[in-house]
């Protein structure tokens, strides 16, 4: 449009995660963080639905719940009413010879109490739904130890990337993403992760994971291949300081 419209010859500079993502977090760290987000479920001192510490040395379980991570602000921009009726659908469908599942959905905003009423209504016997305020720190930990994320963003203009995708796949998860016009450009389906237009379709992704039909290990592999060492620091670097770089040069009176 620039280049057609203006004859404006544009570089795109992608937004990254920072280089607080995709850290290497230890099994004690692992251990700490998931104990602090179920603090609520009254998780003893030893022990999460994912965790064991004896001995000071930390076990992990292989038949631990699914752990699928979004974020949200709560206000109507996102309808997390799609993410809850994909939730209602899909502990309709499980059952005890399958892994449970826990949604942990991080952020503060008006619409979260009316969501948390809506759940706590619905009596789920196979899903935990749990919402969560985290420290800046432990955000970045606690998607570096999801299996999924899932984002429900839908942009106005159709043009806009979000960031919160960005994070999550800078952590090396796959993410199950709202369809809409240029999100492709940021998650490749099927090798990063899906696209959803709705309820429906999402609860049919969720339940594939869950079943075992979705290879998570290959995607994570995918999206670790691709986000590894790619940062907005070196980006920016790499994208945009050339360019600052010779328009300061070719300035008059610049040397």
């Amino acid at each position: 449009f620039l280049d057609k419209e203006w004859g404006i010859k544009a570089k795109t500079l992608y937004d990254l995660p920072s280089q607080a993502f995709g850290l290497p977090i230890s099994p004690l760290e692992k251990h700490q963080l998931l104990l602090r987000v179920c603090k609520m479920d009254a998780c003893p001192n030893t022990r999460t639905p994912w965790t064991v510490m004896t001995e000071g040395l930390v076990r992990f379980d292989p038949a631990s719940p699914f752990l699928f991570v979004s974020s949200t602000s709560w206000t109507p921009d996102e309808d997390f009413d799609v993410l809850l009726d994909a939730i209602l659908m899909l502990d309709d469908r499980l059952n005890a010879s399958l892994r449970p599942v826990v949604f942990c959905i991080t952020g503060l905003g008006p619409l979260r109490t009316v969501f948390e009423q809506k759940v706590a209504s619905a009596k789920l016997l196979h899903v935990k739904v749990w919402t969560r305020w985290l420290e800046i720190g432990d955000y970045p930990k606690l998607l570096g130890i999801a299996d999924v994320g899932i984002s429900l963003h839908a942009s106005s203009s159709g043009l806009d990337l979000p960031m919160k995708v960005v994070d999550m796949l800078g952590s090396g998860i796959p993410v199950l993403a709202r369809r809409y016009q240029c999100i492709g450009e940021l998650l490749e389906e099927g090798n990063t992760g899906f696209l959803f237009d709705g309820a429906v379709d999402l609860c049919d992704l969720l339940l594939s994971i869950v079943q075992g039909k979705v290879d998570i290990a290959t995607l994570k592999q995918n999206v670790r291949s691709k986000f590894d060492g790619v940062r907005w620091e070196s980006e920016w670097l790499r994208v945009a300081w050339p360019t600052i770089d010779r328009l300061l040069t070719e300035r008059p009176g610049t040397q």
